[in-house]
């Protein structure tokens, strides 16, 4: 029973993108960039050396988040 909430807690908490408990973070991204190649997904820096992070195609925007609340 506790494997499957945990799963599921981590599963929500990565597609509603919650801070300080999704599984998606910096270290992840650069992974990301080094073995999956994946453009749209990789770190992004700003022109005053931020560092961001873009929002991956599975995370509800706003709007979706609203409606299912």
């Amino acid at each position: 029973m506790h494997i499957k909430k945990n799963f599921m807690d981590n599963i929500f908490n990565i597609i509603m993108d919650v801070k300080y408990k999704s599984k998606d973070n910096v270290k992840i991204r650069m992974d990301i960039k080094e073995y999956c190649r994946q453009k749209n997904m990789e770190l992004v820096t700003t022109i005053d050396d931020k560092i961001m992070k873009p929002k991956a195609s599975y995370y509800f925007t706003l709007e979706k988040i609203k409606i299912n609340m």
